[in-house]
């Protein structure tokens, strides 16, 4: 059974309470961070409206979860093609 643990996160000046297993509270609070930081630099940049600024800021953050996943795709690809090269020098002998 994994121990569950109350949080309280901030995330664009709004306070969350969850309830999340003790071994992924980094992680959200990590993640609560980010888009914190995606925020901050957006409200920072000129000539874009309040409402766009959580748009632009998920969208960031989304853009680098597709990237890290295309990123693992391309690392299975390989390790499955190493692996398979592996077998064959092994059953040529």
């Amino acid at each position: 059974m994994t121990d569950k643990l109350k949080i309280t996160i901030e995330v664009a000046g709004r306070r969350y309470k969850l309830t999340v297993s003790r071994d992924l509270e980094e992680a959200y609070r990590k993640a609560a961070k980010i888009i914190n930081e995606q925020i901050a630099y957006y409200r920072g940049k000129q000539d874009i409206q309040e409402s766009d600024v959580l748009t632009m800021a998920a969208f960031r953050v989304a853009l680098a979860y597709v990237a890290v996943q295309s990123e693992n795709n391309k690392n299975s690809l390989a390790i499955a093609e190493i692996c398979k090269e592996i077998e064959d020098a092994l059953l040529s002998d």
